[in-house]
């Protein structure tokens, strides 16, 4: 695909020397390897989606191989490669230019959660923990009696979020029950 386009190859190691660095922090060489993948996966799928309606000579098929459920899982995690990969292309460019994270990854958020949490203290991270022990309940028990399936995904959403601020607030502060 790169050379259909006409654009030279050029590194992650040219484009990002940073990567190579001592001090990079360590989840921009996690970033590195996703990226990596992200990228493979997304070239795969645009060349299955293209040899799904086109002939090799460029004309049209009559009738695509895939399902339309087929197509749409393999069109989503297309779409979901090219995206992350995007989001880890924006995170290296700002680094590189500012030498600060622009935390618009997960893998960020995790990171800012983290530090939130440290600074919270022992007294008020207790606190949140129990809060969220509450929240958590209460989630569990709305996302048994939800029916409408766009509400269900952001209850879902909320729910791991909770568990995983929980989590790491008893990781932080050595909480065992």
């Amino acid at each position: 695909l790169k050379k259909k386009v006409g654009k030279p190859y050029i590194s992650l190691r040219e484009q990002f020397p940073f990567l190579y660095e001592a001090d990079c922090p360590r989840e921009f060489k996690e970033l590195y390897a996703q990226k990596k993948i992200d990228l493979d996966n997304y070239l795969e799928g645009i060349q299955k989606l293209t040899d799904n309606f086109y002939h090799p000579d460029g004309s049209l098929k009559s009738k695509p191989k895939l399902s339309d459920e087929e197509l749409y899982n393999l069109a989503q995690f297309t779409t979901d490669s090219f995206n992350n990969n995007e989001l880890i292309y924006d995170e290296f460019n700002f680094y590189q230019e500012h030498k600060q994270i622009l935390g618009v990854h997960p893998v960020f958020r995790v990171m800012k959660l983290r530090e939130k949490i440290k600074k919270m203290g022992g007294f008020k991270a207790g606190e949140r923990r129990r809060l969220l022990q509450n929240y958590i309940y209460k989630s569990t028990k709305n996302l048994k009696s939800c029916k409408d399936p766009v509400k269900l995904e952001k209850a879902k959403q909320r729910l791991e979020a909770q568990q995983e601020e929980k989590s790491l607030i008893e990781e932080i502060y050595n909480i065992h029950e």
